[in-house]
């Protein structure tokens, strides 16, 4: 899409086997197209209090033997400093700042996405 000039968004709207997550997704279909003016249906008022997060960075499995240090579940909070996991090396990968770590993947192949981090935007 970018590449032809549009814009395309991304939402998460719940686990995959979340009975929810189809009617997350058509509502958030829905309110898109009345946003942008291509459906009469009316606009629901905005939350007045919500987090808002933004992915920063990815970190990508760089051997088969990396590790998560624990279960890992995406928006789990951490501490900067906190070990996420470990390399086949030895070296831990730590939280660079507080933060959460979103899409943790312990079955990602290596040079995949492993685990993205993630900061509340001001």
């Amino acid at each position: 899409m970018r590449a032809r000039g549009g814009y395309g968004v991304t939402l998460e709207c719940g686990q995959h086997d979340d009975p929810q997550a189809v009617g997350v997704a058509g509502h958030a279909i829905l309110q898109t197209l009345s946003l942008l003016g291509l459906s009469p249906l009316p606009l629901e008022a905005e939350l007045a209090e919500r987090e808002i997060l933004r992915l920063v960075d990815v970190t990508d499995r760089e051997d088969a033997a990396d590790t998560f240090s624990r279960e890992w579940r995406s928006f789990d909070p951490v501490t900067a400093g906190e070990v996420i996991g470990m390399r086949q090396s030895g070296e831990p990968v730590k939280a660079p700042q507080d933060g959460f770590v979103v899409f943790p993947n312990p079955r990602a192949e290596v040079g995949q996405e492993w685990f993205y981090f993630a900061q509340r935007r001001a």
